[in-house]
This record gives structure tokens, sequence and C-alpha cells, in this order.
């Protein structure tokens, strides 16, 4: 919503609702409201949420929704294309048939939390009468928990990788890079290594309570991995000068002859250029920020 939202048109696809939070992640509650007024409608809408968790329920008073989109319906993209191929204007009426609003408030959960399920309950306040809305539940998953959840294949590894944004899941941040080293030690020459090290820093940047779980887990891992963690830290822009003080010499040599991770947004006309570029598409993929996608297209413009 922060990143996106404000930088898209009107119409947008519905987002996915979020069906699993780790610790620090935050949410906000989006209603729909469908009809012909409807815009008029959740702009006169207040809304006020609940969420119990672990034998504590945090109340949300009643606000005014603080960003709305149209929603496209299922496969409108499709048909859109589908229309415009064969030279037809589409309808404006089929175009939306609901709008999202969104709270202006926030949920977090805590940093300390334990494995367990968020119940949302909603009430709405129009001009005209109060009502509740359905309950909904969205399981939590602990760090302990995530981390020790390995990636089946390449394709369930990719998956991950690719609706990140969406769908963040910082407590598989661990097996990730432990499924990328396996699988580069079988083939060091496909350049996956940068790119997944260029996602894994991006995702710790942006979430501090995941960076902090991350610098205590790889503690305990062998060296190799241990090293790789700590220069995705070090990348990330995190102090790793207590970590290698609790290192054995030899191993803190051995890191410190190690090169820095490769910085994305070098883009100069090097062989480089297109593993850079593919590490920027990365980057979204962890974060969903427009910052790399702007670079990507600045750079394909300079080609032009």
């Amino acid at each position: 919503m922060q990143e996106q939202w404000a930088n898209t048109l009107k119409l947008v696809n519905a987002p996915q609702n979020l069906i699993l939070l780790n610790p620090g992640q935050c949410i906000r509650v989006g209603i729909y409201s469908t009809g012909d007024k409807r815009d008029d409608y959740l702009e006169k809408t207040k809304l006020s949420f609940g969420v119990g968790f672990a034998g504590h329920t945090d109340v949300h008073p009643f606000s005014p929704v603080s960003k709305s989109k149209q929603i496209k319906p299922e496969g409108g993209d499709f048909v859109a294309a589908s229309l415009g191929a064969a030279g037809i204007k589409q309808p404006e009426s089929t175009k939306t048939m609901a709008t999202l609003g969104v709270s202006a408030d926030h949920w977090c959960v805590p940093a300390d939390a334990s494995d367990g399920t968020a119940t949302l309950d909603a009430e709405v306040e129009t001009p005209g009468d109060r009502h509740s809305l359905s309950s909904l539940t969205i399981r939590v998953e602990s760090f302990e928990t995530g981390s020790k959840k390995a990636f089946k294949d390449d394709a369930d590894f990719g998956n991950f990788l690719q609706t990140y944004y969406r769908q963040p899941n910082p407590a598989r941040l661990i097996p990730a890079m432990q499924f990328m080293i396996s699988e580069q030690t079988q083939d060091s020459s496909n350049g996956q290594a940068e790119i997944v090290s260029a996602f894994l820093s991006a995702a710790i940047r942006s979430d501090p309570t995941a960076a902090q779980d991350f610098r205590k887990r790889i503690a305990s891992q062998p060296p190799q991995f241990r090293a790789l963690g700590l220069l995705v830290l070090r990348s990330a822009g995190s102090d790793i000068a207590g970590d290698l003080n609790a290192m054995g010499e030899d191993e803190r040599e051995r890191f410190l002859k190690l090169r820095p991770l490769e910085d994305p947004f070098d883009l100069a006309p090097t062989r480089a250029l297109f593993q850079h570029l593919d590490m920027l598409w990365a980057e979204f993929g962890a974060t969903g920020q427009l910052k790399p996608v702007k670079t990507v297209v600045q750079r394909a413009l300079l080609e032009v």
C-alpha cells in the first residue's frame, strides 16, 4: 500500500488476502463496496477493527478509510486484452464492479510472538447504520517454526522469490539461503548466488525484526553459511563488527578476504550489467519498492 498504491492508477487488480504473518509484520484492514455509488459510500464510511491474538485484543476505533481503489473483476486484464485485439472498446461498466477502502490504522504482530492465530473483527459505520463484518483469521508463525521449513524443489523456491513482496515470509530467509548454497554447490556458473543474495539483502534491509532474527540464526550455521549471511547483513547496512569479533581468528581472516556483494544499482556497461538487472528485479521481488523498477526503466531508456 505504501509503495505501490500511491503510484498506480485508480483501477487495480484485487490484492490477495494475507494468510500468514511473521513477528514484526503489520497489516491493514480492507472493505469492499459494490453498486453504482460505491465510491461516494466509502468516502462517508468509517471503519473500526479489533485484533485478538495470544489472549490480548487490540482495538482500533472508528476512523475514515485512508485510501481506496476501484477493483478489476477477476480475469479483467485478459478480457480487456482480448477485446482490444479484436478492435472492440471495453464498456466502462465492465471494467470494475467494486471499490476497496483500506483502514488508516494498522496492527503489527509482536516481535516476540509465538505460533498462533490472529482473529480480526471489524465494524462499519455509515450515515445510515452500523454493522459488523464477518470475522477473519490469519495464521501467525514464529521465526523458529518458519526457519525449519525447507524448500521442496526449484519450483517451490522460485515461487517464494517471485511472490515474496505480496506475501512476505521472512522466517524462511534462512532456508532460502541454505537452498541457494546447496544449488550453487552443484552449479556455480548460473549467477544464482548473486541474484538470491541481492534478494536476501533487500528483504532484510526492509524488515528490522527479520534482520535481527537472521543475524541470531546465522551465528549457529556452518562457516560457509555464516560467511554468506554476514555478507548479506553487511550489504543490507547492518554493523557486523560484533559478529566478526565473535569469530575465531582463522575464520575472521578468511571472511575479510571475501569480496563484498555486488551493488545491483551499479549499471555501468560491463559484462556484469545484465546480472545486475536481474538483481534489481530480485530486489523488487523482495520489497515491492519502485526504486529498482525505475532504475531498470531508466537504463532501458538509455539504450533506446
